[in-house]
């Protein structure tokens, strides 16, 4: 548990470091959006893959997807820190709005899997 922890915590810092060296050419909402595809797309090969995943790393396997998923919350949050930046500006912020919405669909499809198994351990857990 603490591996993937770790795991998680370098690469949120990984992905916010590429975003900002990106961001240093003087277009951190074109680097943005040519990045939020990654961790969709990510999570679209991993459930191709999956099979082989899961007879190669067995139980491991459900680490891949938990870190595309955090990879995603990072993207969601840099997304929504550079919406705020241009609403400041007055600036529009449509295309980056729909970046951060791509990049955010493995975090929704993580929280929604963790709302149904919790209200599915609680209906069992009182039947």
């Amino acid at each position: 548990m603490i591996t993937i922890g770790l795991l998680s915590l370098v690469l949120c810092v990984a992905v916010t470091v590429v975003v900002l060296l990106f961001a240093r050419t003087g277009m951190p909402r074109r680097v943005f959006i040519w990045l939020s595809w990654i961790p969709s797309t990510a999570l679209l090969m991993e459930f191709l893959f999956s099979d082989s995943l899961t007879n190669s790393l067995s139980y491991l396997a459900i680490v891949i997807p938990l870190l595309t998923c955090v990879a995603s919350l990072t993207f969601t949050l840099i997304g929504a820190a550079l919406i705020a930046s241009e609403r400041q500006h007055r600036e529009r912020h449509t295309d980056l709005l729909w970046a951060t919405v791509i990049a955010s669909i493995p975090g929704a499809l993580l929280a929604g899997y963790l709302v149904f198994a919790f209200v599915t351990y609680l209906i069992h857990k009182g039947a």
